[in-house]
């Protein structure tokens, strides 16, 4: 099973040398490649958006780059959080088999273990995890089937649980009148007024 989780080798660039750019002038992100993708309205927003950060002393490229690098960043310690949870949850007593010969049965009784300790959520999610290397393992010739698909339903359920919130006008009043005085930092202030008044899904609102 371990095996399957191998790093593959990078695609090599197959494009033409005749389309690569020079080296005396390599393409920048904000360039537009074709009239239909980037109208003139848009690139005057780009260059809007590039002046007003200039005048706040901030470099429209390096800000790409931190963006860039944020996003990078996210997925690799998503990518971590998952071999962490097999290496400790499921590779200890199946990780050395043949993908093909584990068992739906042997598969449950890994993830009961996980059950046994109180961690519902995990054990569904390395449930989850092992569907993926499963049906990877499908696709590349080393298991015939993917066992998970057996499981529905053997696991006990998650239990919902809601966070609290506030739901008297009164206090959404408060509220808002707070986040006016905060004196901390503007993005904080902008970002708490802004999710105040339209508050986005979690996972929206971390990925931009």
């Amino acid at each position: 099973m371990v095996a399957c989780l191998a790093p593959r080798a990078a695609p090599t660039c197959r494009q033409p040398i005749s389309q690569s750019a020079p080296p005396s002038r390599r393409p920048r992100p904000s360039d537009c490649s074709t009239a239909a993708a980037c109208t003139s309205k848009s690139a005057r927003d780009r260059r809007d958006d590039a002046r007003k950060l200039l005048a706040n002393d901030v470099d429209p490229g390096e800000q790409r780059k931190a963006i860039k690098a944020a996003k990078g960043d996210r997925a690799a310690n998503h990518s971590s959080k998952i071999l962490r949870r097999l290496e400790r949850d499921i590779f200890p007593w199946i990780g050395a088999r043949p993908m093909a010969e584990i068992a739906a049965s042997e598969l449950l009784s890994v993830l009961r273990r996980i059950e046994a300790r109180g961690a519902i959520e995990t054990a569904h999610r390395a449930s989850q995890n092992c569907g993926q290397v499963f049906r990877y393992a499908v696709a590349t010739g080393r298991a015939e089937r993917d066992p998970t698909g057996d499981l529905r339903g053997a696991l006990a359920p998650t239990r919902e649980t809601h966070l609290a919130s506030i739901v008297e006008p009164k206090a959404i009043g408060e509220l808002l009148r707070a986040i006016d005085g905060y004196e901390g930092s503007l993005v904080t202030k902008c970002a708490s007024s802004t999710w105040s008044r339209c508050p986005p899904r979690p996972s929206k609102s971390c990925a931009n």
